[in-house]
């Protein structure tokens, strides 16, 4: 446990805690990655824009697991 860690997490709780105060979930706020939560509350008012993309793997990413293969890998 580090300082920087404390904090990182200690920000997280607070980012949390607001989301549940406010009635908004948490994961969509962080997905959104909209940085002001009262913006993102706004937007929820009016048509939110979708993630096109979700991003699961850094690029270059390989697994030998079946299920994270491409169709094309598993020749």
């Amino acid at each position: 446990m580090t300082e920087s860690g404390l904090d990182d997490y200690l920000t997280l709780l607070s980012i949390y805690q607001t989301c549940r105060y406010k009635g908004i979930s948490f994961l969509k706020f962080l997905l959104s990655r909209e940085e002001d939560i009262d913006r993102f509350v706004e937007q929820g008012r009016h048509k939110r824009k979708m993630i096109s993309s979700l991003e699961l793997y850094p690029d270059g990413f390989s697994s030998n697991h079946p299920r994270h293969r491409r169709h094309s890998d598993q020749e």
